[in-house]
């Protein structure tokens, strides 16, 4: 390759797009690519989902304006792509606080119903099954901070500590070593 070469990456899944590249002029290329080829195969683009978002050192600097299809882009702190909450920054980043939230509800919904099952590992097992998968998904392949990867495990321990009824440190951590209930990246 070539110095001063441009070079462009895009995420594809069915009709979800991502276009990422080295400065706002590549991505306005990559644009163009895009409408020419929605022009040529009758495609429209939603530009009412279609987002910018900064990633680098300047990722905090106001950016010239984008356009899709003579819409003008929103610029955003943070975007969802496959149910991956990714937020702007100096390196690429992603946010665990919306899989979470959304935990937790899953979970509280499991506990109400199987509190007449009067089985902690019931329980727990409804949790790992529904809730830890959600949780975990796309993790192995993410870059998550040591905050997110804490933010996970604090999620796993109320939940243990819910269930059990206990709030002791090390019961906690006997409960899940025993039960295999951790928030490891495979």
């Amino acid at each position: 390759m070539q110095a001063g070469t441009a070079i462009f990456w895009g995420l594809l899944y069915a009709d979800d797009i991502v276009l990422l590249a080295h400065s706002l002029n590549a991505i306005r290329k990559m644009v163009s690519i895009c409408e020419k080829f929605a022009w040529k195969y009758d495609m429209k683009f939603n530009n009412s989902k279609s987002v910018a978002m900064c990633i680098g050192e300047r990722y905090k600097v106001k950016c010239e304006s984008l356009t899709l299809d003579g819409s003008e882009l929103q610029f955003v702190e943070s975007l969802k792509y496959l149910g991956v909450q990714f937020v702007a920054a100096k390196k690429l980043a992603c946010s665990v606080e919306n899989v979470s939230v959304k935990c937790y509800g899953t979970f509280n919904a499991i506990y109400s119903r199987s509190k007449g099952a009067q089985s902690e590992m019931v329980t727990l097992q409804l949790f790992k099954s529904y809730c830890l998968p959600f949780m975990l998904y796309a993790t192995e392949v993410l870059p998550l901070s040591e905050h997110s990867l804490k933010s996970l495990d604090f999620c796993v321990r109320q939940v243990v500590a819910k269930v059990f009824s206990v709030q002791e440190n090390n019961c906690i951590a006997e409960i899940r070593k025993f039960c295999d209930c951790h928030t490891q990246v495979y």
